[in-house]
């Protein structure tokens, strides 16, 4: 509700803390991807298809998302700006956000071992026993092409075969409003499961080397099948 609130908002709004820890780490991805993975992606996935109705008929003219650099401003812990009204999806991170918040619940009651799922976004705390996470074909959701072993932290996983119609998918690239068809899947490593969850989607129209102030192991399927990983992820490829 206070999502919708913001498109017909302007001016300074009262805004949850969640909101501006999410809109935080939105404008550090932002800067780094080169704009392209932005929360104002909202109006553009609508006008592909993926709207209120899931009509999945793209309008003849497809919106570009605005500067949001330029549309919101984080004033302080419960304030933003607001240049004009705004719609936002916080599909790029939100899931891994609530993921790391019921991890640190979880911690903070001293449970020694869990497994938290957001579905493609988990994270497994433990005393030093392993989990098999298998990466799935994205092709042939019945295999996988690999697994990796880990013993704590996030993983989190995108695929372009996840929400797609016609030739679009939910993974959309802020700069042109298009969604690429070079990477098919991605998989990331890292100690936060938000950071983990943007870092998989940014990685579909980005190289990793754009993002050297984050600590993160990767591994990238493109569109002939060919995996493209960092030297820490050690998994098992068939």
């Amino acid at each position: 509700s206070f999502l919708k609130s913001l498109e017909k908002a302007s001016g300074i709004i009262e805004t949850p803390d969640d909101m501006i820890d999410i809109l935080r780490l939105y404008t550090d991805f932002y800067s780094l991807s080169g704009k392209k993975f932005t929360p104002l992606i909202a109006q553009t996935l609508n006008d592909l298809g993926y709207d209120e109705t899931y009509s999945l008929t793209p309008k003849n003219s497809v919106s570009i998302p605005e500067d949001f650099d330029r549309s919101i401003q984080i004033l302080d812990d419960s304030h933003i700006r607001l240049s004009r009204p705004v719609s936002l999806d916080f599909g790029g991170l939100g899931k891994g956000y609530m993921v790391d918040k019921i991890a640190t619940y979880l911690s903070q009651k001293n449970i020694t071992r869990f497994l938290v799922s957001g579905s493609g976004d988990i994270f497994y705390k433990s005393t030093g026993q392993p989990i098999s996470v298998g990466l799935q074909n994205p092709r042939d959701t019945s295999q996988v092409i690999g697994e990796i072993d880990i013993t704590g932290g996030a993983c989190c996983a995108s695929a372009s075969n996840r929400r797609a119609w016609r030739d679009v998918h939910h993974i959309v690239d802020g700069v042109s409003g298009t969604s690429t068809q070079e990477v098919i899947a991605t998989w990331v490593i890292a100690d936060s499961t938000v950071i983990a969850d943007g870092l998989a989607t940014c990685l579909f129209f980005c190289d990793p080397c754009n993002f050297p102030s984050m600590s993160f192991d990767y591994c990238i399927l493109d569109k002939d099948m060919k995996v493209h990983y960092s030297k820490g992820f050690n998994a098992t490829f068939y």
